[in-house]
């Protein structure tokens, strides 16, 4: 069982770099995988330290990330009006993306009616 959880943690984690290869958040899952690792061992082999260090790195990671893109935005001459668009386009693009992601569920307790609604008036 020990060789099982291990080799599942590994292959998550190597996910997760994979996952930062195509700009989608590997930080989060190597997170939630070392997390959930620390839990399974009683946070004995992951402890509380390490766990706050990798919540640490990945909000920093990703605060970076933030901001390198703008920084390469402007470098390539875009205008500041672009740069506020894709922050506010991609804000409502995970409000209004997100329930996709639940849309099973959404649908089974009929709630995709209000979404109809809300989104086409």
């Amino acid at each position: 069982m020990e060789y099982l959880v291990l080799f599942i943690f590994l292959v998550f984690s190597v996910s997760g770099l994979f996952l930062n290869i195509f700009g989608l958040p590997g930080n989060i899952l190597i997170l939630v995988d070392s997390i959930l690792l620390g839990w399974y061992y009683n946070f004995q082999v992951i402890n509380l330290k390490l766990i706050v260090l990798l919540i640490l790195l990945a909000v920093v990671s990703e605060v970076l990330e933030f901001f390198l893109g703008i920084i390469g935005a402007k470098k390539y001459k875009s205008s500041n009006k672009s740069v506020i668009g894709s922050i506010i386009g991609g804000i409502i693009g995970a409000i209004v993306g997100a329930p996709f992601f639940f849309w099973n569920r959404i649908r089974n307790w009929g709630l995709y009616r209000l979404f109809y609604r809300w989104v086409l008036g």
